[in-house]
């Protein structure tokens, strides 16, 4: 009973340490922000934050950062979907070398660019599902 006591105590006391943390905001002589847990300077201003805050915004923040890859993910998809449909709907494709000389591409070498588009196509693509 005594030790069922002093956990519950130790408990409220670490829960109040908890509470009761506080950051402070401060700008140097340089303009720079600077943040501490503890004051520095006459011009220290304490932000008080709520328990769990910070866990919530890490969550709202790796929320949008997943939000973030699935529009990306999404857009690479269409991309390569777009590339496909222009090697395919082109009645001939043609390659520009490095000096700017074009040739146009043999048959087999058309199919070559079409067959990795799709490949481009289907990774991109399961990715983004």
């Amino acid at each position: 009973m005594v030790n069922r006591l002093l956990l519950i105590l130790f408990g409220l006391i670490l829960g109040l340490g908890v509470a009761q943390a506080a950051v402070y905001r401060w700008v140097d002589e340089q303009g720079q922000v600077h943040y501490s847990d503890k004051p520095r300077g006459q011009n220290a201003s304490r932000h008080n934050f709520a328990p769990g805050s910070v866990g919530a915004t890490a969550d709202r923040r790796r929320a949008a950062e997943a939000e973030a890859a699935d529009v990306a993910a999404a857009e690479r998809c269409q991309s390569a979907r777009d590339q496909l449909q222009q090697f395919e709907s082109a009645a001939s494709l043609v390659e520009r070398s490095a000096t700017g000389e074009e040739r146009e591409l043999t048959p087999e070498e058309r199919e070559q660019h079409i067959t990795r588009a799709r490949a481009k196509v289907a990774d991109a693509c399961e990715e983004a599902e």
